[in-house]
C-alpha cells in the first residue's frame, strides 16, 4: 500500500471493531449475569422446602418473563452493534471520499455523509430481515431461539436438581454457577449436570460477534462499489492461534474483486481492506485534470452518483 494516511486509518478501523467486538461480548455476558440472578432468586423463594408442583408451575411462569426481558436486552445490544459495525465499514471510504471530494473542490457535507447513512441502514436492514443469509431467518427469530434454549437448559438443570434432591435455594445456587465457563465450575456441578450444555451463553456472543463482523464486512463491500479508484477488497485474516480457520489462512492477502468478496463465517474476526494501488498525491493529480477539463468517463460516472 503506498499510502501511509491511508494504512493508519485501516489498523484504526480494525482497532476500533475488536474493541466494540470485546465490548460487545461483555454486555452480553452483563444482561446474562442479571437474568440469572433474577432466576435465581425466583427460585430461592422455594427456600429448604421439597419443590411442588404449585411452586413450580408459579416458577416457569415468572421463568418466562424473565426470558422475555433477556430476549429484549440482547436484541437492543445487537442491533446497536450492528450500526456500529456497519458504520466501521463505511469509515475508511468515507474518509478517503472526503479527501477525494475536497482535492476536486466540490465537498457537499450533507449529501456526502447521507449517502454513507444510505448504505449504513441498508446493512443493518438487511441483517435484521435475515435478506443476508440463505436461511433467511431475521435477527429476532435468531434471537428467540437462543433464548428459548436457555429456557430449556434452565429447566433441566432444575429437573437434574430435583431428581438428586436438592433444596430450592441449592437449586438456585447451581443455576448461578450454570452461567460460569465450563471450566470455572466445580467437580460435582459437572458431574451432576453432565447433559447440561457447557457454556450457556456461547451462542449469544456468537451472535454478537457474527453481526458486527458481517455488518463491518457488508457495509465496507457496499460502500466501495462506486469509487473508481478502490479496485478490489484485500481480505486479512485475523491468523489468531485455535481461532482462525484454515480457509481464512489461504484468503489471507487476496484481492476480491469489489463484487465477489465472501462474507467470514460465522464467530469470524477477520477484515476487509479496499484496495487503491494509487497514493494520494496521484488520486488528487487525477481529479484536478478532470476538474480542469480533461475527460475521464469513471469519474464522471462517480460523481454522478
Amino acid at each position: 500500500m503506498k499510502n501511509k494516511w491511508y494504512e493508519n486509518i485501516s489498523k484504526q478501523i480494525r482497532k476500533e471493531k475488536t474493541k466494540l467486538t470485546i465490548e460487545q461480548v461483555k454486555q452480553v455476558e452483563e444482561v446474562y449475569k442479571k437474568a440469572f440472578d433474577s432466576i435465581a432468586k425466583q427460585l430461592e423463594k422455594g427456600g429448604y422446602k421439597e419443590l411442588d408442583g404449585i411452586f413450580l408451575q408459579s416458577y416457569k411462569n415468572e421463568l418466562k418473563k424473565e426470558l422475555k426481558s433477556l430476549k429484549q436486552e440482547l436484541t437492543k445490544l445487537t442491533e446497536n452493534a450492528t450500526h456500529e459495525g456497519a458504520k466501521l465499514g463505511t469509515k475508511l471510504n468515507q474518509e478517503l471520499t472526503k479527501e477525494m471530494l475536497l482535492a476536486a473542490g466540490i465537498l457537499d457535507d450533507k449529501d456526502f455523509k447521507n449517502n454513507f447513512n444510505k448504505i449504513q441502514d441498508s446493512v443493518v436492514r438487511d441483517i435484521i430481515k435475515g435478506n443476508l443469509y440463505k436461511d433467511h431467518k431475521t435477527l429476532d427469530e435468531r434471537i428467540w431461539k437462543l433464548v428459548n434454549k436457555n429456557g430449556q437448559q434452565i429447566q433441566d438443570v432444575i429437573a437434574q436438581g430435583m431428581a438428586e434432591q436438592k433444596s430450592a435455594i441449592k437449586l438456585a445456587e447451581d443455576l448461578e454457577e450454570f452461567l460460569k465457563p465450563a471450566a470455572q465450575r466445580s467437580v460435582d456441578w459437572g458431574e451432576i449436570y453432565a447433559d447440561v450444555s457447557k457454556n450457556v451463553m456461547y451462542n449469544a456472543q456468537t451472535l454478537a460477534r457474527t453481526v458486527i463482523n458481517h455488518s463491518y464486512q457488508n457495509a465496507t463491500i457496499q460502500s466501495t462499489q462506486d469509487n473508481p479508484f478502490i479496485e478490489g477488497i484485500r481480505w486479512e485474516s485475523a491468523m489468531q492461534h485455535g481461532r482462525t480457520c484454515e480457509e481464512c489462512m489461504d484468503r489471507d492477502g487476496v484481492v476480491y474483486p469489489k463484487d465477489e468478496v465472501p462474507l467470514d463465517h460465522p464467530n469470524g474476526m477477520c477484515t476487509m481492506i479496499p484496495e487503491i494501488p494509487k497514493s494520494l498525491a496521484e488520486i488528487g493529480s487525477e481529479i484536478g485534470r478532470w476538474v480542469n477539463g480533461e475527460e475521464n468517463e469513471q469519474l464522471d460516472e462517480w460523481y454522478d452518483k
